[in-house]
Order: C-alpha cells, then structure tokens, then sequence
C-alpha cells in the first residue's frame, strides 16, 4: 500500500515537471499598434515619393497583392514590376486623401491594419486596403496585401445602371 502511494505521487510529479510552462510573453497592444503605424506611415512616405525599393522593403518576399480588379493577384516580384511602371509617371501625385486608419493585434502576436482612403485616381470611390503583417526579426513586414474598390451603399444602384 505505502509502495502504490508512493509510486501514484512520483507518477504525478514526474507529469507535473514534464508539463511545458507558457513562457510567452503578453502582447502590448498598445506598443505594437505605434509600431505597426510608424510602419504604415513610412510606407506611404516611400509611396507618395515613388521609391518603390523602399517601399517594398517593408513587404515580405513571399507577399501577395490582390489588386482591385478580380484577375489582379501578384508575387512581389510582378507587383513591384506594376508599382516601377505606375510611378513612372511623374504627373501624378501619389498621396491619398481622407485616409482613415484600423489597426487590430491579433492573438497570434500578428496584426491586421485596415487603411480607407481615395486614391489619387478617384475622388469619389473608395479603396480598402487590408494588410496582414507578421513581426520579423526587429520590424513589422506584411505578407498580405488586399485592395478594393468599396463605393457607398447608397451609390450602388448608380453604378448597377451605368454598368448594363
């Protein structure tokens, strides 16, 4: 009997010890979300001044981009060759207006950054873009980028009958 108690509680301190801690630090929200602007405003710093390098720095290697058409979808390499031509032109401003902007820390310690603005073509429809970004090494990165064109919904029946 003294054998089996004594065996029952090394069985339960051997599983007590073999059981992993969390030693994973919590997440300053608050921190992370400075961060991840700062990033969001040196990427438009680069973009409003057509650096395409820099610009693209903050983005991974294996980063898609989904453009604001449905056949748009791009590695980074095709999406920087697209960025070279657009800014090419060096009539247009690149500098959206009326940008509003969403950050959310995700659980995983990932972020999600949800940014509206009229892009320098339209002054009337809207562009969401939804980033996905990961933190590598010492910086924020994204490695998913959406674009879409999102109209008010009171001017969709507008845009159903000029599409016919």
């Amino acid at each position: 009997m003294k054998t089996t108690f004594f065996f029952a509680i090394f069985i339960v301190a051997v599983f007590t010890a073999c059981t992993p801690v969390n030693t994973t630090k919590p997440i300053d929200e608050n921190a992370a979300k400075a961060e991840i602007q700062k990033t969001l405003d040196s990427i438009s710093i680069m973009f409003e001044n057509k650096n395409v390098d820099a610009f693209l720095a903050y983005f991974d290697d294996k980063c898609i981009f989904y453009g604001t058409d449905p056949s748009e979808k791009w590695d980074k390499k095709a999406f920087q060759a697209g960025m070279q031509q657009m800014m090419a032109d060096t009539l247009s401003s690149m500098k959206p207006a009326n940008k509003n902007v969403e950050i959310f820390i995700l659980e995983n310690g990932a972020a999600m950054a949800i940014e509206q603005f009229n892009p320098y073509w339209s002054k009337k429809v809207l562009v969401r873009n939804t980033s996905h970004f990961t933190h590598k090494g010492n910086k924020w990165v994204c490695d998913f980028a959406s674009y879409g064109l999102i109209p008010q919904n009171k001017d969709l029946e507008k845009i159903n009958q000029v599409i016919k």
